[in-house]
């Protein structure tokens, strides 16, 4: 290209794809007053850059949409994976409770069963009056100690 605006003797314009400007340049300065070594210090737009960069911001948009949508199935996979373990947690969590409770249930009518018998047998001593007060206070809370449920007859292992 040469232009007047630049110190040039005329305005020249090149119109080809860029990849044969260099060549239409080279042909042309056999033809022209101005030497071929000169026109490497002359710039040649790139007609097509505008296009060039369009095209490798479309290429990186689609490529960060795929990486978008590989994260994301990763993400949801996980997710579903964390539910599933949550959903497991709540049944063994559920289960221990129910066994703790069992275990309490038993454990509380062995004591009714173990020390009864032994109250029973107290009552018939003669004791003061102030153990009879405790005594009493013993059989009326191992009375009030909740019965043992069906759960406790079937404990879950």
């Amino acid at each position: 290209m040469e232009c007047r605006a630049k110190g040039d003797r005329h305005c020249r314009f090149i119109m080809a794809p860029p990849s044969k400007i260099k060549d239409h340049i080279a042909r042309y300065s056999k033809r022209a007053y101005i030497k071929y070594e000169h026109y490497n210090k002359i710039d040649i737009p790139e007609f097509f850059k505008r296009k060039r960069v369009e095209d490798e911001l479309k290429s990186r948009k689609d490529q960060l949409e795929e990486l978008v949508t590989k994260r994301t199935d990763n993400l949801s996979r996980a997710n579903k994976e964390l539910e599933e373990a949550n959903i497991a947690m709540r049944v063994v969590l559920k289960q221990m409770e129910q066994k703790e409770q069992a275990d309490k249930e038993n454990f509380l009518t062995n004591i009714k069963h173990s020390i009864l018998p032994c109250l029973n047998e107290l009552s018939g001593t003669g004791l003061t009056h102030e153990q009879e007060i405790l005594l009493a206070r013993l059989e009326k809370t191992s009375a009030r100690s909740p019965p043992p449920s069906s759960a406790s007859s079937h404990p879950i292992t």
